[in-house]
């Protein structure tokens, strides 16, 4: 199982390639705060040289609805709408920052910044642009190659996983010996609960006749005495990083 991720119209999608119909998704851009005339929430201010820098960010706003997400998402996994099942997933921003790239592969932090918590996520970066950074600054808000101002966010997305599994315990009898047996499916991806447990059901199935022998007190020599599902469930985090030029928010220099 592999995970990979694509992109719906701003959102990023995940799915495993042996569950191409299950996915989560999550805003899969950043954006400018804006102020009540719709204006970008970035700033510039010049003081002896010095530029003193300060942005608003938040992550894209959400699909009103998620039909159209989840029809795209049927369309490029080459499945019916009604086939696929599309759930929002879990976020923690860890850090929002502002970074000045160049073109040689430097890469230079401005500012840095937690955020709201919570969804958009807000976050509010301030940043001192000084020395040699200033030219590199100006250049990449008037949009020359080899200088780039871009926003970033590190987040953890948690993509949930259920694991069912079958314990088999065979039994001595006068016939023969036995070791306990382990048979157990697994859905390691965005498995919901019931599809855990049916899929712990499946393998039950087979062991079902010996394990009601064993409870009647006429056991088959060799075969099990018992038998015990289990579920166990848990997120796994991936930590990813989304990133947007951040020059078009500032004013012109």
């Amino acid at each position: 199982m592999t995970l990979q991720s694509i992109m719906i119209d701003g959102n990023c999608v995940w799915f495993a390639d042996d569950k191409p119909g299950l996915g989560w998704w999550h805003s899969g851009a950043i954006q400018p705060q804006t102020d009540a005339s719709d204006q970008p929430k970035a700033s510039v201010i010049e003081a002896g040289g010095v530029l003193m820098v300060q942005c608003v960010a938040r992550l894209a706003p959400k699909p009103e609805s998620n039909v159209s997400l989840a029809t795209e998402f049927a369309r490029q996994m080459g499945q019916s709408p009604d086939q696929v099942v599309l759930n929002e997933a879990n976020l923690t921003v860890r850090e929002a920052r502002l970074e000045l790239r160049t073109g040689d592969g430097q890469i230079e932090v401005l500012g840095r910044s937690q955020s709201s918590g919570m969804y958009p996520f807000v976050a509010a970066i301030s940043a001192t642009v000084m020395d040699k950074q200033v030219d590199v600054f100006r250049a990449a808000l008037a949009g020359e190659d080899g200088a780039e101002l871009i926003a970033v966010y590190d987040l953890t997305v948690d993509l949930p996983f259920a694991v069912a599994a079958i314990e088999h315990h065979s039994m001595e009898t006068p016939d023969t010996g036995g070791a306990p047996q382990i048979a157990s499916a697994s859905a390691s991806f965005g498995s919901t609960t019931e599809t855990a447990a049916n899929a712990a059901g499946s393998v039950a199935s087979s062991f079902a006749g010996d394990a009601m022998d064993a409870m009647a007190g006429t056991p088959t020599p060799g075969t099990a005495s018992a038998s015990a599902a289990y579920l166990e469930t848990g997120t796994n985090a991936h930590p990813i990083q989304i990133i947007t030029n951040a020059a078009r928010w500032f004013p012109a220099p």
